[in-house]
């Protein structure tokens, strides 16, 4: 094999690699990018949650073990649990309580 096709392989493996790699970063970019951006969406509701589950969601009462007075929207990914939770509630009418 001449020195010019061993050349043209390793440029050609590096550019697999390279692409390889771009791929990967490219999609954790995206991933980064599309969770910033929903949580861009979310920061303006989140007011709600401090007006109304506040009240009974802090650190005084614990109401079902949540205090939401210590979350900020960026806990939605690692307390997913707890909003999920808190979703099915308020679909189901459970929350906010009659009185």
């Amino acid at each position: 094999m001449n020195m010019q096709a061993i050349k043209r392989r390793k440029l050609a493996r590096a550019v697999s690699i390279f692409s390889v790699l771009m791929g990967t970063f490219g999609a954790a970019y995206v991933r980064a990018a599309a969770y910033e951006s929903a949580l861009d969406e979310l920061k303006p509701h989140w007011s709600t949650i401090e007006t109304y589950c506040t009240e009974c969601h802090n650190g005084d009462d614990y109401a079902g073990g949540v205090d939401f007075t210590l979350m900020t929207p960026e806990d939605l990914v690692s307390e997913a649990e707890v909003f999920e939770m808190a979703l099915k509630k308020l679909r189901n009418n459970v929350m906010p309580p009659p009185s």
